[in-house]
């Protein structure tokens, strides 16, 4: 006997997992001890090979749904998710990260009292591979200032943290697999151009800083892919379609006889964060406390000519009265 509609949960998580054992369980205990108790959590086993599946098949948790399939992509798994979701909102996350404990019940109150706004992040406590604290990003808030950060590129955004209006997501046509590394990137801009996008300033998820992840040993596809990501935008805004959308092709990432980038350390990761950090500052007009943030950059990276741009665009941004601060 089927439930009926209204009394069926409309909160779904989606977790895509590809051998990811040895941070699987951390992940969906952070699911089950939620404070909103009723919600589908699916788990999307993209051709996992270390047993990662079995150990989702361990739990007896009704809420649990496992689906299995051929190794197709993380934006692939993510899509055979929100297909098999028939909830109103959809929650994504990775395998590797942790969700506090109010992250569902905020997100999702926040989207009912916001009918408006189609997707909602918040802030991020990035810790290492060991779950060591590293830094708080806080996230930009206001659909205004999301929108003009996302589409100028100064939205630091994880699409893990996100929870979206399935119907939104749909429209848009879901995660687009030419992306291998940057599919929320790609994915968070279309959906700024059709629909609102907003953040909670609580802190709500542990995003996992994994330097052994492909996108920062080999942060060469995922920097092609991102730029490749605003190209389509700018075709959109252009003439109304992108090559993907036009069923065109696009030519993969190839190294040719460039030298790759090199594999991102923890040094100049933190650099970024703290000037991400003092611009969102001093939107804000909280200009001693993003100078506490340029400081702690500069003791990160040498002054060079990099340091010099990127302190010359902090100095010209300007704070931004058109919506209220949220900052924590």
């Amino acid at each position: 006997m089927s439930t009926p509609k209204q009394d069926r949960p409309d909160v779904a998580v989606v977790l895509c997992i590809y051998n990811v054992r040895r941070w699987l369980t951390e992940a969906i205990d952070s699911i089950l001890s939620q404070t909103l108790p009723d919600f589908r959590l699916i788990v999307v086993d993209d051709g996992s090979t270390d047993g990662s599946g079995d150990l989702v098949r361990a739990y007896s948790d009704a809420r649990i749904e496992l689906i299995r399939q051929a190794n197709l992509g993380h934006d692939a798994a993510r899509n055979t998710g929100t297909l098999a979701a028939d909830t109103e909102f959809v929650a994504y996350m990775d395998a590797d990260d942790v969700s506090e404990t109010t992250r569902l019940a905020v997100q999702r109150e926040f989207l009912i009292a916001h009918p408006d706004v189609a997707a909602v992040g918040c802030s991020i406590r990035i810790v290492d591979q060991t779950g060591r604290f590293l830094f708080t990003q806080h996230a930009p808030t206001g659909p205004a200032r999301c929108r003009r950060r996302i589409l100028q590129g100064e939205f630091y955004s994880y699409g893990s943290a996100l929870m979206v209006r399935r119907r939104a997501a749909l429209d848009i046509g879901l995660f687009r697999t030419f992306f291998r590394q940057r599919g929320d990137v790609d994915f968070m801009l279309r959906l700024a151009q059709r629909y609102l996008i907003d953040n909670v300033s609580d802190v709500l998820y542990r995003y996992r800083m994994n330097l052994q992840g492909v996108s920062h040993s080999d942060p060469g596809p995922g920097l092609y892919e991102h730029r490749v990501a605003y190209e389509l935008l700018r075709e959109r805004l252009q003439g109304g379609s992108d090559r993907l959308q036009r069923g065109e092709s696009i030519p993969p990432y190839a190294a040719n006889d460039r030298t790759p980038p090199a594999p991102h350390s923890m040094q100049q990761i933190l650099y970024h964060l703290h000037l991400s950090e003092a611009q969102l500052l001093r939107e804000y007009g909280r200009n001693w406390s993003a100078l506490r943030h340029v400081l702690k950059a500069w003791m990160l990276a040498p002054l060079n000519r990099q340091t010099r741009h990127q302190a010359m665009k902090l100095l010209r941004t300007r704070p931004d009265p058109s919506e209220p601060e949220r900052y924590l």
